[in-house]
């Protein structure tokens, strides 16, 4: 059955189909590449792993770094192509190891880049392939020529408390989002480097779980696919969007009751659907409606499409085409959720209300392949 507001099936909600097993404390951070084959995952346990999503298993181990891992990402490649590098950051440093290595545990990088004196919270590659993008406690953010392998911009003051996001616009290779713990977002040009714009921290709406006393902390940011909404996961448990480059705020949703710390535009969903992830637990996938018919006011509204307890506090959210959720939370595994019933189907409607569906991730269900690790 085809939800018509939204395009998307409402016959089943999100369900538990792996549980990802190999590190031995929190996982941190996650990173799918381009292609959806492969996924990378990195842990307190000062260890960073490599998974293969067909065989549903750790093909990789890559150690001997002396702090925990706080962020990984892969190399750009051919969207159709598997990635050959991945970086991974621990402490100040980032390392680059090349993934045509014969090897299953790797220890030493095939390059090492040290980007910072201060404690390295998310890597991100764009530019084209050619850049790597580093945010650190101190608030700066560190641009890498990877061609060159050396520090190409530093951008000074970003931040007056830590750096604790980036993105890179998908479409606009010289751009770069920011957000941090000055309760800040900041899209830049790094190539300058220049402010394009300051994204201001509306007031949230008031139809929904309820907010938190805290500050609006960024913790976390994603532009979607046609780079033109940037949303920020905020500290008080509400997501925030806005226009790009307009800066112009859309909508300020109120979806956890905690700090929601996770924010991505999901790529088995519409363009204009959001995928939140809080600390109370939950995980929530929201459609961005307009909140009026008149075609002058570019307001949003969010409507929740389904909503997933975890019985877990997240640390990383991530999504694939195919319409897996991966979420990594404070245990030593990643979960793995299937919504491939929730892809798009129809163009959505702008004057009706999608169902709310809720499901509840068991620790350890029937229907969750448990995979360990080999290495």
């Amino acid at each position: 059955m085809v939800d018509m507001s939204t395009g998307l099936s409402t016959s089943s909600c999100p369900r538990q189909t792996d549980v990802l097993r190999g590190h031995s404390d929190s996982v941190l951070c996650l990173s799918v590449a381009p292609d959806s084959s492969l996924l990378i995952s990195g842990s307190e346990d000062k260890t960073a792993r490599l998974w293969d999503r067909r065989q549903r298993k750790s093909t990789r181990a890559f150690v001997g770094f002396s702090n925990q891992v706080n962020s990984v990402c892969f190399g750009e490649d051919r969207a159709d192509a598997a990635p050959s590098t991945v970086y991974v950051a621990s402490g100040g440093q980032v390392s680059a190891f090349d993934l045509r290595r014969p090897e299953l545990v790797l220890r030493e990088p095939s390059r090492l880049f040290a980007v910072s004196s201060d404690e390295i919270n998310q890597i991100e590659t764009g530019g084209r392939g050619r850049h790597l993008a580093a945010g650190d406690d101190s608030g700066e953010l560190k641009i890498v020529d990877l061609d060159r392998g050396a520090l190409f911009k530093t951008v000074r003051k970003a931040h007056s408390n830590l750096c604790t996001t980036l993105a890179f616009h998908p479409r606009k290779p010289w751009q770069l989002a920011s957000g941090g713990m000055d309760c800040a977002v900041v899209l830049w040009d790094y190539s300058r480097p220049k402010r394009i714009a300051s994204f201001s921290l509306p007031e949230a709406d008031s139809d929904g779980p309820g907010m938190t006393v805290n500050p609006p902390l960024v913790h976390r940011i994603g532009f979607n696919a046609s780079g033109s909404l940037l949303a920020a996961a905020l500290g008080n448990g509400s997501v925030s969007v806005w226009s790009v480059p307009a800066a112009r705020p859309l909508c300020c949703a109120p979806l956890h009751r905690s700090a929601c710390c996770q924010v991505l535009f999901p790529p088995f969903a519409p363009d204009d659907h959001v995928l939140t992830a809080g600390d109370d637990g939950f995980v929530v996938l929201s459609s961005l409606r307009k909140r009026s018919s008149n075609k002058h006011d570019p307001e949003l509204m969010a409507s929740e499409v389904w909503r997933l307890r975890l019985g877990r506090k997240p640390n990383w959210l991530a999504a694939t085409a195919d319409g897996s959720v991966l979420v990594a939370d404070s245990s030593a595994h990643i979960s793995v959720f299937a919504c491939a019933d929730a892809c798009p189907a129809a163009a959505p409607a702008a004057d009706s209300t999608p169902p709310v569906a809720v499901a509840v991730a068991a620790d350890s269900s029937p229907a969750a392949a448990a995979v360990s690790a080999e290495h």
